[in-house]
């Protein structure tokens, strides 16, 4: 898991930097972060990002996690589970602390220490044996960067990889703009999210020549990089980030369907595992609440749902109608997406980590555009500091690509700002 990419130190007002502790509310925050391990009640926690969504870690003297430490957690919770903490005031309920002693991270993930080491990040002061003063802004608080949506190559002529493109389209969530094309003009990758440690990620695809590579690229926001391919080539596989490794499963080689399983965790591959089933072009999702990965469906709309643990794969809860040729997503409060793509269906379905929602219609006009009715091989992601999902780009029943970019509050979808340029078969994601 990527726990500190896209995070930057915030540096707070005079007013709650220093060791004066008087005047400070001591209330307790809890603003939905949830917990991407277990977390002990009074442990220094940090804040970082795995799958796209904001999620609270065990803090310890590392740099990357001691750089993203926000407070002490007040009460227990379980992976998924929201995180209560207090960044400046008393936290009580420990005992043995030495009274008006400087209390620092520890190299025991979630402990305090009274001795310097490592990062030495001062987190508070103790003001009797059983409480502190915590003071996360001391050392300056973490606070999200601006996130950027990325879509890349795709085609601008439905699923037709004559019209296979290599350039980078931004969204800031309030215009469009073109980016730092690649040197390779590509279409048809994973179907799902595909950002870890910082890089938007293109694996393998077809070419407009119609072969199919192992071609991938890590894009940092700013220039295009090669990285580590794959043994295997193939397209339309799932993707998503899971335990620290963007994970691709299933896919096309240009004659059969595929049930391997790919592993990435930003410098080497392992094609080891095999999963159940021999799908292609799944939606496919992370599902914060039970961190596992679901792909749905496949290219003839089938209504499997098969979950993996990062080990293995099993059938979940069949999806309402079928589903494929489209980006599972992360939605609001870990939930997760897929769309059924049948010809001119705009169906939706929220899966809660127990069941599916009943069909909510992804039918929208954006901005400058026609509506949608049809939104398959799109790219999505979730933004944690809306709080909303977002998906551009597809195509139309009739080979058309769209720019429509529409967003999910958890309830309904509405239309945003269209993108400049259409695309179908992209990949991208949100971070």
């Amino acid at each position: 898991m990527a726990k500190l990419p896209d995070l930057v130190r915030k540096r707070a007002g005079s007013d709650t930097r220093g060791e004066n502790f008087s005047g400070v509310s001591d209330s307790t925050l809890d603003i939905g972060i949830v917990a991407g391990e277990a977390i002990p009640a009074l442990s220094a926690i940090c804040i970082g990002i795995d799958s796209g969504v904001y999620k609270v870690f065990l803090c310890d003297t590392s740099a990357n996690l001691s750089a993203s430490f926000i407070g002490i957690s007040t009460a227990a919770a379980a992976v998924g589970e929201a995180v209560s903490y207090r960044s400046v005031g008393f936290v009580s309920g420990f005992s043995g602390l030495t009274p008006f002693t400087n209390q620092f991270l520890s190299s025991t993930p979630g402990q305090l220490s009274e001795v310097a080491s490592g990062a030495t990040i001062k987190i508070g002061t103790s003001v009797s044996a059983t409480a502190i003063a915590v003071n996360a802004f001391e050392n300056g608080f973490i606070m999200p960067l601006d996130l950027l949506m990325v879509s890349s190559h795709g085609s601008n002529a439905g699923l037709n990889v004559t019209g296979a493109q290599s350039t980078t389209d931004h969204f800031d969530f309030t215009s469009w703009s073109s980016a730092t094309a690649d040197s390779n003009t590509l279409t048809g990758s994973g179907q799902g999210e595909s950002a870890l440690g910082g890089f938007h990620y293109w694996v393998d695809g077809i070419d407009t020549g119609t072969t199919y590579t192992t071609i991938n690229r890590a894009y940092n926001k700013t220039s295009w990089s090669a990285a580590a391919v794959r043994v295997d080539d193939f397209s339309a596989s799932a993707t998503a980030t899971l335990d620290g490794d963007l994970t691709r499963i299933g896919g096309f080689d240009g004659s059969s369907n595929t049930n391997k399983i790919g592993q990435f965790d930003g410098t080497s591959w392992t094609d080891t595992l095999t999963g159940t089933g021999t799908e292609r072009s799944q939606g496919c999702f992370f599902h914060a609440g039970t961190n596992k990965i679901h792909t749905t469906g496949n290219e003839s709309a089938a209504t499997v749902n098969r979950i993996f643990d990062g080990v293995s794969m099993v059938a979940g809860a069949v999806v309402p109608q079928g589903s494929g040729w489209f980006g599972g997503f992360q939605t609001t409060g870990g939930n997760g997406m897929c769309h059924s793509a049948g010809s001119g269906n705009t169906n939706t379905y929220d899966w809660s980590g127990s069941s599916w929602s009943t069909a909510i219609t992804m039918s929208y006009t954006a901005t400058s555009d026609t509506a949608v009715t049809l939104n398959q091989q799109s790219v999505c992601g979730f933004n944690a500091n809306t709080g909303k999902s977002y998906s551009n780009g597809g195509n139309q029943p009739t080979g058309v690509s769209i720019t429509s970019t529409g967003t999910f509050d958890g309830a309904a979808w509405a239309g945003d700002v269209a993108a400049t340029n259409g695309r179908s078969g992209a990949s991208g994601a949100i971070f």
